[in-house]
């Protein structure tokens, strides 16, 4: 049908696209915000920085320590904690609380927490149609970031990447293939492991195919490529030694037949991890590491020694 004369120009500009055969091309998507919610947590504030691969500015929320202003000559390990889907916020305060506590308690020597901000369903890698830049935000502009801005210790055993779910599976990928910037990796409830990704999961029902096709390109090839599995064969035998890895998941979490199964894979390969599960425990983060008791802090020492 052809347009009929419109009254105003904001009249012409509503119905334009629904008017015109000629508009034919998709509308234009809104910019990425990668800039996350501020949350309020005791020493912790929210850094926002300009990524040249993302092109925008993007945010991370940093806990330092007391030590951190006590002893202004001295500098701090950091360990990275990555969100899962969604984004991840409501978890910074509980895991700052975490961290502080066993710093008082000097389970683990006074850290830097970095909560670096990878899009809501970020996967924490680069997009196949590279819009989403991720994992190239976080290696080649937080963490040089972080180290330039902050008295860290800038090596590999001054590194931990870890993270739940979404973020547990980034913890794998970044530990794996960028074994010079961390000097261990923790995953919890990490996901997705699963090499095909058309096996769907209850939870993930909804949001799965807008993932394949915004993160992955619908490629499979390509979602397998960024797979945790094809990285630890192609980067596993030559990891520096000690790299401490490990994995800790819950045996209702509905992630956890694909975590056995990575699980072997690390076995079948010859790469020492460590391995928890713990019977009651769901797809969530606090229980898992509460499950791991006094035994937790016995894996970050291990790295930053």
């Amino acid at each position: 049908m052809a347009c009929t004369n419109l009254f105003t120009a904001t009249l012409f500009l509503l119905v334009f696209s629904a008017c015109s055969k000629e508009n034919t091309t998709d509308p234009v998507a809104p910019p990425l915000n990668w800039i996350a919610t501020k949350v309020s947590a005791p020493n912790t504030a929210q850094v926002i920085f300009y990524s040249p691969s993302a092109k925008s500015d993007v945010s991370f929320h940093i806990f330092l320590p007391d030590a951190y202003h006590s002893n202004p000559m001295q500098n701090f390990p950091v360990v990275y904690w990555l969100h899962g889907s969604g984004g991840g916020n409501e978890g910074i305060l509980p895991l700052v609380n975490h961290f502080q506590n066993a710093i008082a308690q000097k389970k683990i020597p006074p850290a830097i927490v970095v909560f670096p901000y990878g899009l809501p369903y970020g996967m924490w890698c680069n997009s196949k149609d590279s819009k989403q830049p991720v994992e190239s935000m976080f290696i080649e502009d937080l963490i040089p970031y972080v180290d330039a801005n902050f008295r860290t210790l800038a090596s590999r055993r001054g590194r931990i990447v870890e993270g739940f779910s979404m973020g547990g599976y980034g913890a794998a990928r970044f530990g794996f293939k960028y074994a010079q910037l961390f000097g261990g990796f923790s995953m919890l409830g990490a996901g997705p492991l699963q090499l095909d990704f058309s096996v769907v999961a209850p939870q993930n029902e909804p949001i799965q195919p807008k993932i394949f096709k915004e993160v992955y390109g619908e490629d499979m090839a390509y979602f397998e490529a960024q797979s945790p599995w094809r990285l630890a064969e192609q980067y596993g035998a030559a990891l520096p030694s000690p790299t401490p890895k490990r994995m800790v998941i819950g045996r209702l979490d509905f992630t956890y037949p694909a975590n056995i199964d990575f699980r072997n894979h690390l076995t079948a390969l010859g790469i020492p991890h460590q391995f928890r599960e713990f019977d009651n425990i769901g797809h969530v983060a606090a229980p898992l590491l509460s499950a791991l008791g006094e035994s937790n802090w016995v894996f970050y020492n291990a790295v930053f020694e």
